[in-house]
């Protein structure tokens, strides 16, 4: 045996394995409420009141039927997550269903916020944004490069708005919704 596999027991490493996978899946928790708040299903919920079967929502996105199921696991990981919750009472026919928390709220044109933060969502997971993360390790290598989103894109950040009307629509609704969150919570 090795000197490492000694100091290691069978069980810390099924542990180490264990926080590996977490580590490398950790992205799913993100894509998974990129996902819902492009479909808008946190504005959908507040809109019906507050709760939503998964049949209720698939109605209402205009989903296939085959997709249901899987609309349930989103559902699951996202109230494992914190993001939904499911209240105590059950619908009349049996089938949870899913409800807002505070931190949906601020995903959705709650009365009680009065402000959306889904568009600092969508910044933060967009692909532009997300893409210099996953260069890191050259931009570590690269003593010349000034930052990753500019390893990335050869631009930077405000460049690429300058150049992009789409990013800079994106970062603009970002600016508002931050500022009148940021008002309002004052």
């Amino acid at each position: 045996m090795s000197p490492t596999h000694d100091k290691h027991s069978s069980q810390g490493l099924l542990q180490a394995q264990v926080d590996l996978w977490h580590h490398a899946l950790g992205f799913v928790k993100s894509v998974a409420l990129r996902c819902a708040t492009e479909l808008r299903i946190p504005d959908i919920i507040q809109h019906h009141g507050g709760s939503m079967t998964p049949s209720e929502l698939a109605s209402k996105i205009g989903l296939h039927p085959s997709r249901l199921p899987h609309l349930r696991r989103l559902m699951r990981v996202l109230t494992v997550s914190g993001i939904f919750l499911v209240p105590e009472v059950a619908s009349p026919d049996n089938e949870v269903s899913y409800g807002l928390t505070p931190t949906a709220c601020l995903l959705a044109s709650c009365d009680e916020v009065r402000s959306n933060l889904s568009p600092f969502l969508s910044l933060l997971l967009d692909s532009t944004f997300t893409a210099p993360f996953f260069g890191m390790h050259s931009w570590f290598l690269d003593e010349h490069s000034t930052s990753m989103f500019k390893k990335a894109h050869g631009l930077n950040f405000w460049e690429m708005a300058e150049q992009d009307d789409t990013y800079n629509q994106l970062i603009n609704d970002v600016m508002v919704s931050d500022s009148t969150f940021s008002w309002i919570s004052s």
